[in-house]
């Protein structure tokens, strides 16, 4: 039940936003729901407000989500989040702010392994990481990582999002 409600959350992501902060909503308030739910609901929300452009509110709920991945040990929630944050600083201009997540994602890549299914992440705070540099003009970092990105989403070609983001890293790897 909850994962198809998650699963029409994600799919109303970007037509109807508000569609999938109510979702998220909803998942929280049942009853005995585990931590790994309210993880993926708090990034639910978070999607959905910086979908309506509510960069504040959708950094809220990223925070909440990554500290509950923390307590739990939740390593790829916490990587996931941590990109999630630094993506939102990005796309307001916060750049410290979003270097610190994403240097902190990074970390946390190089020291805990993640399962296969996940891997994209390390391509996801590569990416953004490219980002950054690129906005910071520092060619040589920001292809550096944009081909970091590359080579682990090239790992993952099963996977949509990995599909997506090797697109986005070549292409911005190819504006130089």
């Amino acid at each position: 039940k909850i994962d198809s409600l998650i699963s029409v959350a994600n799919t109303s992501m970007f037509k109807d936003p508000k569609k999938t902060v109510e979702i998220g909503e909803e998942i929280l308030k049942k009853k005995d729901i585990s931590d790994s739910y309210k993880i993926s609901s708090y990034i639910l929300i978070a999607n959905g407000f910086a979908a309506m452009n509510d960069f504040k509110r959708s950094i809220d709920f990223a925070i909440r989500a990554n500290e509950l991945s923390e307590k739990t040990k939740d390593n790829a929630n916490q990587i996931r989040t941590l990109g999630l944050i630094g993506n939102q600083y990005t796309r307001i201009e916060m750049r410290e702010e979003a270097w610190k997540y994403l240097d902190k994602a990074d970390k946390l890549t190089q020291t805990i392994s993640l399962p296969d299914s996940m891997k994209y992440l390390i391509g996801n705070i590569n990416l953004l990481k490219g980002f950054l540099y690129k906005r910071s003009l520092d060619c040589g970092y920001a292809i550096k990582h944009f081909n970091k990105a590359i080579a682990a989403f090239k790992k993952d070609k099963g996977n949509g999002f990995a599909v997506a983001n090797l697109g986005q890293a070549y292409n911005q790897k190819g504006h130089w």
